[in-house]
């Protein structure tokens, strides 16, 4: 029989998991278990991340970006910033859950043999991960005595040896639940940079911290850019233990280089859960965090049919998309930023609260009878003007232009129209971009034949209009 290779035989068991028959079986008895165990959050995932899995459109669960969808990292990114962090969307990995941050991390900076010092108590699987990657735990233990704050910073040089490679400290800690102060991080920023060696922290329990404490990242510690891999996951966040998104966050550009050739080999993070952390964050920043978005639509007069439809998510500038006419966007987003304006014009503060839940019912002036229903789409709870606009809720939106009024609305919107309609010459440019831009044409040809033949005529329409001067409404 052949052999088993000695790192599994090495690889511990999980202690967290060991219980799980134990806890199986008292439930096969009807005995409620409480699971202290495992760190679930008993908080809902936010209900927007849920309706960004049931609206997914595309036919094909296709693979992301290795990194991690661009979006999702530009809005973590933004949530980063929100709290502090300057950070970009080229410093942020996505990967499998904070555990495979944490491996790929490891297999990053650490060669077999290699050491990483860790304060104990620590998370029972970090040794697993090392035992995994071949590297050797070095524990160095904390007190209760003491609360379990950081050791004192000659203990951690008692055990640094040429083969010791990185320090790793939980951040709040698992399962102390100990918060390092500004003066404990600013020795181990010290010493790492004294002996040369990487400083890891998980921060996956960044916000859990009371009773007036600040949690304090070790990517706001100045000198330590080159030094610091934070891990980070929508585990505790969100209460999205089971979506296993998490990331690596690191300004060393070496580092996600060689990180991104571990990432490569597993081909992507997951899709569908990336698009449910990406809809959880973005309705976790408050407003003017996300960015104004907004979508200008062109009907045509004679058939109600879209013609041309720019702005709105998903268009990304310098990648090899385009945001052109009769690409599909976000069509109910296109007025709400009208509707807004209207709402402040009028006199509507951002504080103002308004009700977003489904169902949603509004008037019909053409059949008063039979009003418009809508079972559909994401609910809100009811809330600020200014949370609604954050969160995009369609059905508050439409109360709101009730309450302003829709004549109001449509005049802001005429106004705005004839104020930006273009000229003569602006049109012409617009031809003159489709017919030199050759890159943008064939990108477009690519990946939609279709919608490059009707982009194609619409130009061929709009090149005759203008040589024959009968301009454009």
């Amino acid at each position: 029989m052949p052999n088993i290779s000695d790192k599994g035989l090495r690889m511990p068991e999980s202690p967290i998991r060991k219980l799980v028959p134990f806890a199986e079986n008292a439930k096969m008895r009807g005995i409620d278990v409480i699971h202290l165990n495992i760190g679930q959050p008993d908080i809902k995932t936010p209900e927007v991340a849920l309706e960004a899995i049931k609206n997914f459109e595309p036919k094909v669960v296709a693979y992301s970006h290795s990194a991690g969808f661009q979006s999702y990292r530009e809005g973590l990114a933004n949530y980063y910033k929100n709290v502090g962090l300057n950070v970009t969307h080229q410093n942020i990995l996505v990967t499998t859950g904070g555990s495979e941050a944490i491996t790929m991390s490891l297999n990053s900076i650490m060669d077999q043999g290699d050491e990483i010092i860790i304060p104990e108590p620590f998370y029972a699987n970090y040794n697993g991960f090392s035992t995994a990657a071949g590297v050797k735990v070095k524990p160095i233990s904390s007190s209760i005595n003491s609360g379990f704050s950081l050791p004192e910073i000659s203990e951690f040089e008692k055990l640094i040896t040429p083969k010791t490679k990185a320090i790793l400290i939980c951040n709040p800690g698992n399962p102390t639940g100990y918060l390092y102060a500004q003066e404990e991080l600013n020795s181990l920023r010290a010493l790492v940079l004294k002996y040369d060696l990487f400083l890891i922290a998980d921060e996956v329990y960044r916000e859990f911290a009371y009773d007036g404490k600040k949690h304090i990242s070790i990517l706001d510690l100045d000198g330590l850019e080159q030094n610091a891999i934070v891990i980070d996951s929508v585990s505790k966040r969100y209460s999205m233990c089971g979506a296993r998104v998490g990331c690596i966050v690191s300004k060393n550009k070496e580092l996600m280089a060689t990180a991104m050739k571990f990432a490569q080999a597993r081909l992507s993070p997951p899709t569908l859960e990336q698009i449910a952390a990406e809809a959880a964050a973005a309705a976790q920043l408050p407003e003017n965090k996300t960015g104004i978005q907004a979508a200008v639509v062109s009907i045509d007069n004679a058939t109600g049919g879209v013609r041309a439809m720019v702005g709105g998510t998903g268009f990304v500038p310098v990648s090899n998309e385009i945001n052109l006419a009769l690409r599909r966007r976000q069509t109910g987003s296109s007025v709400k930023i009208f509707i807004l304006a209207a709402a402040l014009q009028a006199g509507i503060l951002p504080d103002d609260v308004i009700d977003g839940t489904l169902p949603c019912t509004l008037p019909n002036p053409g059949k008063p009878e039979e009003p418009f229903y809508i079972s559909k789409g994401v609910s809100y709870q009811v809330a600020p003007l200014r949370t609604m606009t954050a969160l995009s809720i369609n059905c508050a939106y439409a109360k709101l232009s009730q309450v302003v009024g829709l004549e109001r609305v449509v005049s802001l919107m005429y106004k705005v129209f004839v104020q930006f309609l273009p000229s003569q010459n602006n049109r012409t440019d617009l031809v003159g971009f489709w017919k030199n831009n050759q890159e943008a044409r064939e990108i477009l040809k690519e990946k939609s034949p279709k919608d490059y033949e009707e982009v194609e005529q619409l130009f061929k329409e709009r090149a005759n209009e203008i040589s024959s001067n009968k301009g454009d409404n």
